[in-house]
This record gives structure tokens, C-alpha cells and sequence, in this order.
């Protein structure tokens, strides 16, 4: 788990709160990682919050040992791997209900320009890639947008970079 010490000594241990803080400090570079938009950045953080609080703690259901326990699945890990691919599911209508109202004229992100929900869910996703297709069979757990959107990204040099620190 990262840890950011603050100059006041005051240590901040979770990671979407070090990355909007690294955000805030450096929006004047490009790019900002933070949407154009009011309706953008709501877009971004919702992706972002369903992502850590939905996803994040059933990962280790991809895995753990049986018994270890999957969240509130216990040690149910085809329920843990369902509750995955259906918040991807839920993921994928909040990018999809953003493509239909925006002209998404940015690029293949999943917002149109690159947002901190990009960066939060790619390496997510290179790892379900791995597992869920890999491990478990599951060809069909993304949505045709994020599998457009994860091509995208595992050929940019970035994402080239995640993808081989990862697997």
C-alpha cells in the first residue's frame, strides 16, 4: 500500500487520495489527467469509487487460496468472480451512457481525454485480462467499449510499460 509523508510529518496511506492530490498539484502539465468538464471529473471519480469499492476488495478472489476468503463472498470465489465482471458491467454503462451524451472527440479514453480513471483501471484490467480469461475461462466479462478502450491502452507506451511490469 503506498504511503505519501507530508512535509508536516502527517502520513496519507491511501492511493486515490495521494493521486488527486499529486492531480491538484501539478493540473498546470499536460496532460492534467483531470477531465475539461464538471460532468467529466463526475464521470472520473465515479468510475474511480466504483472501481475501489466494489473491485478492489474481491481482487484477491482472482488469486488467493481457497478459504482465505473473497469479501463479503467468504470463500465463494465464483460469486466473488461474478461480482467482478458485473461491476465491470456497471463500469462499462457509465463509459457508454458518457460516450452517448459526449462527443468523446478526445480519443479512445475512457472519457474522451486521459483521466485519473484511466490510470485507475488499466492496471486492473491487464490483470482480470490475465485471470479471468487466462485462469478461469471467462471470455465475455468486458463490455464491447472497454475492450475497445483496453486495446487502446496496451498500445501506448504507458500502457506497454504497466502491462509488462504486471505480467
Amino acid at each position: 500500500m503506498p504511503l505519501l509523508k507530508l512535509a508536516n510529518g502527517i502520513a496519507v496511506p491511501e492511493s486515490d487520495t495521494i493521486a488527486r492530490l499529486i492531480l491538484r498539484e501539478t493540473k498546470e502539465l499536460e496532460p492534467s489527467f483531470i477531465p475539461k468538464t464538471s460532468e467529466g471529473q463526475l464521470a472520473s471519480d465515479l468510475i474511480c469509487r466504483l472501481h475501489d469499492i466494489y473491485i478492489t476488495p474481491i481482487q484477491g478472489s482472482m488469486y488467493r487460496a481457497m478459504g482465505s476468503g473473497f469479501g463479503r463472498f467468504g470463500n465463494d470465489r465464483g460469486a466473488a468472480l461474478n461480482e467482478i465482471e458485473l461491476q465491470l458491467k456497471v463500469i462499462g454503462d457509465v463509459v457508454d451512457l458518457w460516450d452517448d451524451g459526449n462527443s468523446n472527440e478526445g480519443g479512445q479514453f475512457l472519457l474522451g481525454d486521459v483521466s485519473l480513471a484511466d490510470a485507475t483501471l488499466f492496471p486492473t484490467i491487464v490483470f482480470t485480462e490475465f485471470m479471468m480469461r487466462g485462469l478461469f475461462g471467462r471470455e465475455e466479462y468486458l463490455g464491447r467499449r472497454l475492450k475497445d478502450w483496453y486495446e487502446f491502452m496496451s498500445n501506448q507506451a504507458e500502457g506497454i510499460r504497466q502491462f509488462k511490469f504486471i505480467c
